[in-house]
């Protein structure tokens, strides 16, 4: 395969990738310049679009199954059996592409829904996790009255 050298920042790029002799990112920083209120519009398109892909995951399989939490910009599509890494290696990408995959494949049971929080305890804690979780809240809860925050 032919190799080239990007004409802006000098990066090695495949010939598949030559855009006008530049690296697709130069390129794109380059029409992004030229043309800021058209890529602003499809940032904006793109943004949306996410975000319905998101809002119609987690109407399947609802809030965080630990916490509650309703917010879709907290929640996060978790593997329910930690294979997580294997399956994004299959898919080959996460965050959006996993989302469409979940819809295309009819949302296949082995996922779940956790907050951003949720999921990042579970990652420390694991399995202990919602033991630890609510020795955790007990805490909070107690400084929060010694403080006179609690409401």
């Amino acid at each position: 395969m032919k190799t080239d050298t990007c004409s802006v920042c000098g990066k090695e790029i495949g010939s598949y990738k030559r855009t006008k002799g530049m690296c697709h990112r130069c390129y794109y920083k380059k029409l992004w310049k030229e043309n800021p209120d058209k890529y602003q519009k499809r940032l904006e398109s793109c943004r949306k679009y996410r975000r319905k892909l998101r809002e119609k995951v987690f109407a399947h399989y609802g809030n965080c199954v630990f916490c509650g939490e309703t917010r879709v910009e907290f929640l996060c599509a978790d593997h329910k059996n930690n294979e997580g890494k294997v399956h994004r290696k299959e898919i080959g990408r996460g965050g959006s592409e996993t989302y469409r995959w979940i819809i295309k494949n009819n949302f296949p049971n082995i996922f779940q829904t956790l907050c951003s929080f949720c999921n990042w305890g579970r990652g420390v804690y694991g399995k202990k996790y919602k033991s630890e979780m609510k020795k955790w809240a007990i805490r909070v809860l107690e400084r929060e009255k010694q403080r006179g925050e609690y409401i």
